[in-house]
C-alpha cells in the first residue's frame, strides 16, 4: 500500500501533466489527487484542499503546486522520511525562515533561472517558523482534524502559513526538509497577499510576536502590523516588490 498522497489544485493542464511525468520517475509509490480548477470552480486552495483531504487513505499527505519538478528519483521518498521523523501535529515543507527577519532557508531551485532562494544550505531537517505553500505536508489525520481556514484564507495565499502558525500555538513544530526540487515560479507580493498577511498578523497577535513568510516579515502587534501593511502597499505602488 502506498504511504503518501500528493494533492494538487491546478488551473494549467500542461503544467499538471509535467508534474505527473516528474512524479512517475520517483522511487516510491504514491497516490495522486488532482483537483481540476481550470474552470475556476474553487476560489481558494483552503476550500479545495478541505473538500478532498477526507478522501485521502494514506497516512501521509503532501500539498503540491502544479509547477513542481523533481530533480532526482528519491526526492519524494526523502520527504516522506522527513514526515515520519516528525510528530502528528507538525508541519513540514521545503522553504521558510528560521528566525525573525532572517533570510529564506531552502535547498529548492526556483524560476526560469533556477536560483536558490535560500542563503543557507540544509543538510538535515531544520526547524523554522512557517513554510512556503509550494510543497508541504505531514500526517493526513492532522489536516483532517485541523482543516485549512476557509474563512480567513479565502484566496490563494498563506493558507499553509496559517496552518503553521496554528500548529505552533498548539505546541507543535514546523520544519524544512533538506530536499532539492524545482519550483518553476517565484513567490510574489500583491495586494491580496498584503491584506492576507495583515489579517494573519492580527489573528495570531496574542500568541506570535513576529510573522515571517518567504516574501515578507513584520511584527504582529498593533500598531506595527498596520505600519508594515502600509509600507508594503507603498512599496508595491513604487514597484519595489
Amino acid at each position: 500500500m502506498n504511504e503518501v498522497t500528493i494533492i494538487c489544485c491546478y488551473n494549467n493542464s500542461n503544467q499538471y501533466d509535467q508534474l505527473i511525468s516528474s512524479l512517475k520517475k520517483q522511487s516510491i509509490g504514491f497516490e495522486l489527487m488532482g483537483i481540476d480548477n481550470t474552470e475556476a470552480k474553487y476560489k481558494s486552495c483552503a476550500k479545495a484542499f478541505n473538500d478532498h483531504i477526507k478522501k485521502v487513505v494514506t497516512p501521509y499527505v503532501v500539498f503540491c503546486h502544479q509547477d513542481i519538478e523533481f530533480t532526482d528519483g528519491n526526492t519524494l521518498s526523502s520527504f516522506v522520511e522527513c514526515i515520519k521523523s516528525t510528530r502528528f501535529g507538525d508541519i513540514i515543507g521545503v522553504a521558510g525562515r528560521i528566525s525573525k527577519g532572517g533570510t529564506v532557508v531552502s535547498n529548492i531551485l526556483q524560476g526560469d533561472s533556477k536560483e536558490n532562494p535560500g542563503k543557507q544550505t540544509l543538510v538535515e531537517r531544520t526547524e523554522c517558523e512557517v513554510v512556503d505553500e509550494c510543497f508541504f505536508g505531514g500526517y493526513t489525520d492532522n489536516f483532517v482534524k485541523y482543516p485549512f481556514d476557509e474563512s480567513l484564507c479565502n484566496n490563494w495565499h498563506l493558507y499553509a502559513v496559517d496552518r503553521c502558525l496554528n500548529a505552533r500555538v498548539m505546541g507543535y513544530s514546523v520544519y524544512i526538509c533538506p530536499i532539492t526540487l524545482i519550483h518553476k515560479s517565484k513567490g510574489k507580493m500583491n495586494s491580496i497577499y498584503n491584506r492576507q498577511f495583515y489579517l494573519l498578523s492580527k489573528k495570531y497577535s496574542r500568541d506570535i510576536d513576529y510573522l515571517n513568510t518567504t516574501c515578507a516579515y513584520a511584527s504582529t502587534r498593533f500598531p506595527f502590523r498596520e505600519i508594515a501593511f502600509l509600507k508594503r502597499a507603498i512599496s508595491m505602488c513604487l514597484g519595489r516588490y
